[in-house]
């Protein structure tokens, strides 16, 4: 006696959730599509700009609904989907794509280490940080959102590094700052539409060395997102009237996907460390799919990267930045 149950391919049921399916992956390609267009417009409005963080994820979505869509038999929406996808993987590859070595002779130069974390104001884990930066033997460590019990914490630092220069703030915009190197001289700076004090350290030597150590505020609102545009504008006519190398590292709540990023490479003459390195996001710490590039280490010329990377979690909402360099000496 033959079967007379239907396949499940012709189920009425199952058909009317394929459909369903079909119509949602449809109109999520669109809108992701729509968004990343958008992201490329951040002078326009403020929540444009915010569009343009996730250039990563619009990527992996686009690219993983093309794959759909195409199984789907939807190959004019698949088309568009590959098409946005590949468009952005264009603009990731520097940051995969290896960098030339600009000296043949580099490797015999000293070789530096700088560390850049935001601990979190409200991160108690103190000793796991303090172990990390021992491990870690940096030659410089630059630490944000430190406020005052934070201060008090960070004690057992100063025994290793002998120039240090501490402003702890109650909020997020603490800074510390330590150093075995020696540093002729210390500044604490204010920005136009800084949320709390700039810290510059000096390094004499030949060649000679200024690293700017900032936190700019979070662009969670327009008059924010104004002020750290500032803020931005100021430090890159900072760098720029510096006759010697310039390292600029901070949280500075922007990725390199935004067109006010653009405008400080281009008034501070400083390349990003990430280029041949890879995205590395940082924040929010082991929240993917959300994570983004936020803490930087933006360099001058004559600094070359020889390795950077980020660390492990230390409890903060932040993963820190971990960058070896080096100089003609």
């Amino acid at each position: 006696m033959p079967s007379t149950e239907q396949p499940v391919s012709q189920n009425p049921g199952f058909r009317r959730i394929r459909h369903i399916a079909s119509k949602l992956l449809g109109f999520a390609t669109v809108s992701t599509i729509l968004i990343a267009f958008l992201g490329l417009f951040g002078r326009m409005a403020w929540a444009f700009e915010l569009m343009s963080h996730f250039r990563v994820q619009y990527c992996v979505l686009l690219g993983s609904a093309c794959a759909v869509l195409l199984l789907g038999k939807r190959y004019k929406l698949a088309t568009a989907a590959g098409l946005s996808a590949c468009l952005g993987v264009m603009t990731l590859l520097p940051f995969w794509v290896p960098i030339t070595q600009q000296h043949d002779d580099s490797e015999s130069w000293p070789r530096r280490r700088v560390i850049l974390l935001n601990v979190h104001s409200g991160n108690t884990d103190h000793s796991r940080v303090i172990d990390f930066i021992s491990r870690t033997d940096a030659d410089f460590v630059f630490l944000l959102e430190v406020n005052d019990l934070w201060d008090q914490s960070l004690e057992p630092l100063k025994e290793t590094y002998s120039y240090f220069e501490v402003a702890p703030r109650k909020g997020a915009f603490g800074i510390a700052v330590f150093s075995r190197v020696p540093i002729s001289r210390f500044e604490q700076m204010r920005f136009s539409g800084a949320g709390g004090p700039t810290i510059v350290a000096h390094v004499d030597g030949e060649p000679a060395l200024t690293i700017i150590a900032t936190h700019t505020l979070p662009p969670i609102r327009p008059s924010y997102a104004a002020r750290r545009n500032q803020h931005l504008a100021d430090l890159a006519e900072y760098c720029s009237r510096q006759d010697h190398e310039v390292m600029l590292l901070g949280d500075l709540n922007i990725t390199s996907w935004s067109p006010f990023f653009d405008d400080l490479i281009a008034s501070s003459g400083l390349r990003d460390s990430r280029l041949g390195q890879g995205i590395q996001p940082s924040w929010p710490a082991h929240r993917w799919p959300l994570e983004i590039p936020i803490d930087h280490c933006l360099v001058s010329s004559g600094i070359i990267i020889k390795d950077r990377r980020v660390g492990p979690d230390l409890n903060s909402d932040h993963l820190p930045v971990i960058v070896d360099f080096c100089m003609k000496p």
